[in-house]
């Protein structure tokens, strides 16, 4: 009995070797994310964390550890000539501003306010939650359910799946430091059809003894994609009062 035991023990191996992993340490869900807030590198440190910023080229994103978010978006001034655009040496203006929390998502574009509903503001809501949690699954804990462990070429990740409003969200794993790869975006808009966006992470860089990533890639089905780098990021900043409500 105990040589079919083996054989059996071989036979999952060669199968699955991920999942026999898992089921030997019974990773629940909440072990999971308890995983992967540790791989921010200062655990106890984030409770002290009120709010953060960093930049993506002349975009700025304020978050706040109440699920807040603020994004200031500059552009630089330009003319068109035929079907081109050329800048025009001036300083970068502010074009929009976004903010986000719990119950609604604004938008301030060149002073014409609208508020932002459906799909899009899920979406707003759900970066906010990750953004917010320095890029880890800390804010989705009550929402995460375990979808199992694939393979993909020569990496192997844990696959978490959330539902947020009217998104559904794949969050994929490093199944060695548990640090969120690629994040995946799903729904339907009633004008556009299908959605599907996804969010590539690049290599986590340590700031002020934090792991955060340098970068991502976000691609749309069909769509080009964009690489989006991280800079200048900075804790714990003085803000003015009411800064997450303050459009203008």
């Amino acid at each position: 009995m105990s040589r079919w035991i083996i054989y059996f023990f071989y036979f999952l191996l060669s199968l699955d070797p991920g999942l026999l992993v898992y089921r030997q340490v019974h990773l629940t869900v909440k072990e999971i994310v308890r995983r992967n807030i540790q791989m921010t590198g200062d655990e106890p440190g984030l409770k002290h964390i009120e709010n953060y910023i960093f930049k993506t080229g002349l975009t700025t994103h304020y978050l706040s550890f109440l699920e807040e978010m603020k994004i200031v978006v500059r552009k630089e001034p330009s003319i068109t000539v035929g079907e081109r655009k050329i800048a025009i040496g001036k300083e970068p203006i502010v074009a929009d501003v976004i903010l986000v929390n719990e119950k609604q998502v604004k938008r301030n574009s060149f002073n014409e306010i609208t508020e932002i509903s459906g799909l899009q503001k899920s979406v707003y809501q759900c970066l906010a939650s990750l953004r917010s949690g320095l890029f880890t699954l800390m804010k989705f804990e009550s929402l995460l359910e375990f979808q199992g462990v694939k393979e993909f070429g020569p990496e192997k990740f844990v696959i978490l799946t959330a539902n947020c409003n009217d998104l559904k969200v794949d969050f994929y794993l490093d199944d060695e430091n548990f640090k969120i790869k690629r994040v995946v975006f799903k729904g339907f808009d009633q004008e556009k059809g299908k959605y599907e966006v996804s969010h590539d992470f690049g290599p986590f860089q340590s700031i002020e003894g934090f792991n955060i990533p340098s970068c991502w890639f976000s691609s749309e089905v069909g769509k080009r994609g964009n690489l989006y780098e991280i800079s200048d990021v900075k804790f714990n900043q003085s803000l003015p009062e009411n800064f997450f409500y303050n459009i203008y």
